[in-house]
């Protein structure tokens, strides 16, 4: 059997318990498979893969919502991080600031290297603003920049940089945590789909011993 997503198989399944049922019907007894699973037994796994499905529908969307929340909260994390390196570059050459910048990584980067690199920026940061007044004629702490977005220009101070940093951080954790959720349901439905598979499979192996090949029980068996 080919892979399957859950709803198409809850879909199979009714189509199969129907069969089943007038199978059954037809030979004037119930079918037991060799396993020892009967059409009850097939309800009951419907009726848990069906359950794992519904408890899926909530962490996927809140899933979406907080994928584009992350993408939100880092692309404002970006967009500090490159001004800033420009800043530093263009206020404080040959200073010892220079050879502290972080390479800065790509969009697509995992979070753990895009947090890692903000927070040598954060950490930079903290030290120019704690600069005497009058150590580089360049720059007056506390350091300001000047970011556009959305076609306007932004004074950043560290305090907002800083609770940019904090907002991609719990947007990256709560995706996270989400995708944890997710792998586990998709284990437990995984699980209960190679369980149905094996069932599936017994009980056309068992129709066509049970009927002949010409059969509206064999001719109407559900493909897999």
């Amino acid at each position: 059997m080919p892979t399957i997503s859950s709803a198409t198989l809850i879909t199979l399944l009714t189509t199969i318990e129907r069969h089943w049922a007038s199978a059954e019907t037809a030979l004037g007894r119930a079918i037991v498979l060799k396993s020892g699973t009967g059409r009850v037994k097939l309800a009951e796994m419907h009726t848990d893969v069906a359950a794992i499905a519904a408890s899926q529908v909530a962490p996927e969307n809140a899933r979406q919502a907080a994928a584009k929340n992350r993408d939100t909260t880092r692309l404002a994390v970006r967009t500090v991080n490159s001004r800033f390196a420009a800043s530093v570059r263009g206020l404080l050459p040959d200073t010892e600031f220079i050879a502290q910048l972080p390479t800065l990584p790509t969009s697509n980067a995992l979070g753990e290297k895009q947090l890692r690199a903000a927070r040598d920026l954060q950490s930079i940061w903290t030290s120019i603003n704690a600069l005497p007044g009058d150590r580089f004629p360049s720059v007056t702490p506390p350091l300001i920049i000047l970011v556009k977005e959305n076609d306007l220009t932004a004074r950043v101070a560290l305090a907002d940089y800083t609770a940019r940093i904090t907002a991609y951080a719990t947007a990256q954790n709560a995706l996270r945590q989400l995708d944890e959720t997710l792998a586990a349901l998709n284990i437990r439905r995984d699980d209960a789909i190679k369980k149905i598979r094996k069932v599936l499979t017994e009980y056309r192996a068992a129709i066509r011993a049970l009927f002949p090949e010409d059969s509206e029980q064999v001719l109407t068996l559900p493909k897999l």
